[in-house]
Order: C-alpha cells, then structure tokens, then sequence
C-alpha cells in the first residue's frame, strides 16, 4: 500500500517542529552556563515586540503542524495556494527547511560559548568572527529566513506567508537592534569587521 507524499509531509513538518522545540528546550535546560541564555529586551521596546512575534508564530507554526497531522480538515482555515501546492516546490520546501536547520546548527557551533537568544546586557568577552561568522556576520538568521522560505514552499498558504513576512520584518529588526548594540560595544573593531564580512552573503 503506497502511503501519499501528503501524508509524509504532514507527518515530516509535524516531527521537525517537534525536534526543532525539543532541541531548545534541552539546550537551555541542560545548557552548563551560569546565567539565562535568553533575553527579550525591555517590555514595550523594538527588541521586546520582535522576541515576542517570534516566539508566538514558533508556537503557532508548531501547534498548527502537529494538529494538521491527526486533523487534515485543519487545511482549509489556512488557505493553501493550490498552484504552489506540487511536489517539486513542497520537496524544495521541506529541502530548505532541513538545510536553513542545519545551518543554524552549524552557526551555533561556530559561536560556542557565546551563544545567546537575544542581547545579552552583560556583553560578551570577545567579538565572535570565526568559521562560517567570517563568511557572513548573521549566519544564525540566514539560516532561520532559510528555514522560514522553505516552511511556505512545504505548506504554501495566507498562514505560511504571513508567517515568512513578518519573520522577515523581526529578524530586520534584530539584525539592526543587535549591530547597533555591538557598534556600541566594540566600536572600530566591529566597524572594521563590517568592513571585511559582508552583513547577509
């Protein structure tokens, strides 16, 4: 009995954004550094408001894929864009969210002990440019657009697309929230890091 490509691929984004929770949970929870590893800003500013859309279209996107897998019907209230809804682009999809997972890994490793979730207010002892950070100085959010971009192409919908759009729109504003904190901090040495790697590719 053939099993459909559906039905895998709803089963695949159900256990991905499974794993991806699982992985963060763990890694803060067991995580050996003295002191949280996340920080969200000050409630009410730009930092804060971008943490905070993040985290609820996570959950959401989350929620929807595990319901999706025990409820199909779920389909309908998120308007699936049937002309993009084929093999070729759902395979592209679920290729570049595995690939965008990857490359966040892979970024992690590179930053090691200096890894946080937002800006941490006691700064960090050094300015982290090495691996794939002197090849692109946001590789971390690369990956993450990656992931998102391939989350519409595996489930192309108005639910997917806003959720692309208004990752895009917070991971911007982070992206400028946190140079600006380190133009702060490290001044002409972060300046003539700019110089040398370029901001996304």
């Amino acid at each position: 009995m053939d099993i459909p490509f559906d039905y895998i691929l709803r089963i695949y984004l159900g256990v991905f954004f499974t794993c991806i929770a699982i992985f963060y949970s763990l890694r803060l929870l067991l995580s050996q550094h003295k002191g949280p590893l996340t920080f969200i800003g000050k409630t009410g500013t730009r930092h804060f408001w971008g943490h905070l859309t993040f985290r609820v279209f996570r959950i959401l996107i989350w929620g929807v894929c595990v319901v999706r897998v025990f409820y199909p019907d779920t389909d309908a209230y998120l308007m699936i864009c049937s002309y993009l809804n084929i093999l070729p682009i759902n395979l592209l999809g679920a290729g570049l969210m595995t690939f965008g997972f990857g490359f966040v890994l892979y970024s992690h490793q590179s930053m090691g002990h200096h890894w946080r979730l937002g800006i941490d207010p006691q700064g960090s002892d050094s300015l982290v440019t090495q691996g794939i950070f002197s090849r692109t100085r946001n590789p971390v959010f690369l990956g993450v657009m990656a992931g998102q971009l391939g989350f519409f192409l595996a489930l192309p919908s108005v639910f997917s697309a806003v959720c692309l759009l208004l990752g895009v729109v917070a991971i911007f504003s982070q992206v400028d929230i946190e140079e600006n904190y380190l133009r702060q901090k490290w001044g002409k040495t972060y300046e003539t890091y700019c110089q040398q790697v370029p901001r996304w590719l």
